[in-house]
């Protein structure tokens, strides 16, 4: 039987320092059918260049440039230009383990199933961090868009997941930030099954300057934090008006949009703070150990800002959240 193509997508934009490293992981493959699609999104680096030496060397790549559009562009772009009955995203400041495709594609072929979902490293710059993984299992469809949404054990990343690439016809990337919440759940929708592989084979650089960490590490700016609620939001009401039946619970986005919040009102210029949001929020779905946390970032926040917080400290009264 002839072997299944893998496209492997890999949006590009001022990446120099780390576009190497991902694509020598990705030309490292053991499964030998994929085609990587570089898009090159404009970059003003070296990165263009670098990629287009890969492109010259390797037969299975090809880069393409354009001007900058954004990642969402230029992954809807390399979709187009795509082959493969497989879609596997990789962004180019990250870099994946070698046997990636081939055992993600050893579980869709195993398992019938039309997504594999493998877990993955966040990689600081003197740390990386163990995430969460799920067990090997099968897991229909309400139940692993019920995982996603939870956002905690399966994330709403396009990366460190394989596709059939069947599941998006029809289905875009928006232009916008957050554009994988709004377009992934999509995906899995279509999706009979979806199988877990507990192996971390991705590897996730955390960065100044990225999309998400463009004002630094521990603080996200005001207009992110609203755009993310705003995309969780959409979210669980298209799984509510699809599925009716289910009840979908966004909570733990909603804590974890506040602990953002918080965290960045600690580290942000005084100035700025005006511009941050607190929402009110029930806590009693969280653990104690979540709720401590809680607590003791509002705490802090109110420490700093003395007066400047009332009007965000009775928004936080106003929800009613105790420890116990």
């Amino acid at each position: 039987m002839k072997q299944k193509l893998v496209s492997i997508i890999v949006p590009m934009y001022n990446a120099a320092p780390y576009v190497a490293r991902c694509l020598d992981s990705l030309v490292a493959q053991t499964y030998p059918h994929t085609e990587i699609i570089v898009v090159d999104d404009g970059s003003s680096d070296e990165s263009g260049a670098i990629a287009d030496r890969y492109a010259a060397r390797y037969p299975q790549v090809r880069c393409v440039h354009s001007e900058n559009q954004g990642q969402s562009a230029a992954r809807n772009r390399a979709m187009r230009m795509a082959n493969g009955d497989y879609y596997l995203f990789v962004d180019s400041d990250d870099h994946i383990e070698n046997n990636m495709v081939e055992c993600l594609m050893a579980a869709c072929e195993t398992n019938a199933a039309q997504i594999a979902v493998g877990f993955y490293w966040m990689e600081y710059p003197m740390i990386a961090l163990r995430r969460p993984m799920l067990p090997q299992r099968v897991w229909n469809t309400e139940e692993a868009l019920s995982l996603l949404l939870d956002n905690r054990r399966l994330e709403n990343f396009a990366w460190g997941k394989l596709f059939r690439a069947s599941l998006f016809e029809g289905i875009t990337f928006p232009d916008c930030r957050f554009e994988d919440i709004y377009a992934i759940f999509q995906v899995f929708a279509r999706a009979q099954r979806i199988v877990t592989v507990p192996q971390r084979f991705y590897h996730y650089t955390q960065r100044r300057g990225s999309i998400t960490n463009a004002r630094g590490l521990l603080v996200k700016d005001a207009a992110l934090l609203n755009e993310m609620r705003a995309a969780f939001h959409y979210q669980q009401t298209q799984l509510q008006q699809q599925f009716p039946d289910t009840v979908w619970d966004a909570h733990n986005n909603e804590y974890m949009s506040e602990m953002l919040t918080l965290l960045s009102l600690l580290f942000v210029r005084k100035e700025a703070a005006a511009g941050y949001t607190l929402m009110p929020i029930d806590l009693t779905k969280q653990t104690f150990s979540e709720r401590l946390c809680y607590r003791t970032l509002s705490a802090m926040v109110r420490r700093r800002f003395h007066k400047e917080i009332t009007s965000k400290e009775k928004e936080m009264a106003s929800a009613g959240n105790d420890l116990s």
